[in-house]
């Protein structure tokens, strides 16, 4: 494997050495063929030399280790205890102890790839790095500049048949970023992951209401984590499906609500409160990681101001800016504009199992006297909410009330 790594590397710096594309797709196969950490060493600076650098003149190539994989241990072992009454016998092979929910739990086996990727893609569609996996950590590449990920080129049929696809942001609307800012980014975030890592695997945090280790609380709060980092990760990548973004967002603050107690709906649908929370984020971020991380999120919390002036029943709103609602007695009430919105995105959000599942008079008084328009800056919520998450792992403390 090795060997052939290195004879299609030779035939790519000879022919398409300057394909940004394909020069990120050739250095991750090379560092994942090397056989082991030696080679590895020995080829790096070559690698770094002749062509990430060529490739990208202010790269810098990261080792982000797991020592002794203790991470992959504690996942290991939670998966472990799944199996509860279930007897291990002696002829049962030793890998069958581990294999309950193994393949939901893809990127902590190998790799941190679903924890890692919305780093890379905190501007999109711009991308500033990626990962190529390895036993027992990753290598991480910094461009050290922005690319436009356009996939334009590779979805053009996708887009011809599809009436919800959109153009491509254009290629003149590239953040400012600070100088030496990526790496910055880097760091932060894994140290973040360090410490959010440690919050989730506390075994302290699963402790039923006689003091015993709840093992299946345990596993639904890992496996929550990683489907978060999921769903963000589907919606850096997808962009241009306005419709899955909808939906992806409101999949990922579902899953934020179960991991974190106080992130209900109620919270994260409305903008004096998320606004509060931006301002923490902002005081304990770093300024030049913010130049990196922050732009989606503001883009996002501001969206959800935007979603009031879907209201456009002149009618339906009093002096003070409220929104009239009509309740289940036929009766109007005013309404706060915040609380109104938030109601709104509530009916989006159930609207995912069929607009005529909630038939209430509340419900249908506000598919009337809304537009429905749905800013797209508004799915990368759930962006936002990740970093928060990150910023503030102890958030996650206690994520569901304790078993009876």
């Amino acid at each position: 494997m090795w060997e052939i790594a290195l004879e299609r590397d030779a035939r790519f710096a000879e022919h398409d050495g300057r394909t940004f594309a394909l020069a990120a797709q050739n250095i991750r196969s090379l560092i994942m063929a090397a056989p082991d950490a030696r080679a590895l060493r020995d080829f790096m600076p070559q690698l770094s030399r002749e062509r990430v650098q060529l490739a990208f003149p202010r790269s810098s190539v990261w080792l982000i280790d797991t020592p002794n994989d203790w991470l992959g241990m504690r996942f290991s072992f939670a998966r472990a205890l799944l199996r509860g009454e279930d007897v291990l016998t002696a002829n049962e092979p030793m890998g069958t102890y581990f294999q309950s929910s193994q393949a939901l739990f893809n990127d902590t086996t190998l790799g941190l790839g679903a924890y890692l990727t919305p780093l890379f893609a905190s501007l999109t569609p711009y991308v500033w790095g990626f990962t190529a996996l390895r036993a027992g950590g990753l290598i991480a590449v910094d461009f050290g500049q922005l690319l436009h990920g356009d996939p334009r080129a590779t979805d053009r049929l996708l887009r011809a048949i599809s009436t919800r696809v959109r153009e491509g942001h254009s290629a003149d609307d590239s953040p400012v970023v600070r100088q030496n800012a990526y790496g910055a980014a880097l760091r932060w975030w894994c140290g973040r992951l360090n410490l959010l890592f440690a919050e989730a695997t506390n075994l302290a945090n699963y402790a039923d209401k006689s003091g015993l280790l709840s093992p299946e609380m345990l596993v639904e709060k890992l496996l929550s984590l990683e489907q978060l980092f999921r769903h963000c990760e589907s919606l850096a990548v997808a962009r241009d499906d306005l419709h899955s973004k909808r939906v992806m967002l409101f999949m990922a603050l579902e899953t934020l609500g179960g991991l974190a107690p106080r992130l209900t709906w109620q919270v994260t649908y409305d903008y004096l409160k998320v606004e509060e929370l931006l301002d923490n984020l902002k005081a304990t971020m770093p300024e030049g990681v913010q130049t990196v991380l922050l732009p989606r999120a503001e883009r996002a919390v501001a969206a959800l101001r935007v979603v009031g002036n879907g209201f456009f029943i002149a009618d339906r709103r009093d002096q003070s800016g409220h929104i009239l609602l009509r309740g289940d007695d036929g009766n109007l009430r005013p309404v706060e504009m915040n609380v109104a919105i938030r109601l709104w995105l509530r009916v989006l959000r159930n609207s995912q199992h069929g607009f005529d599942r909630d038939q209430s008079r509340q419900t249908r008084d506000l598919l009337a006297i809304h537009d429905g328009h749905f800013p797209e800056a508004l799915a990368d919520l759930a962006w936002f909410f990740l970093l928060y998450l990150l910023a503030f792992p102890e958030s996650i403390r206690r994520a569901r009330p304790l078993s009876t």
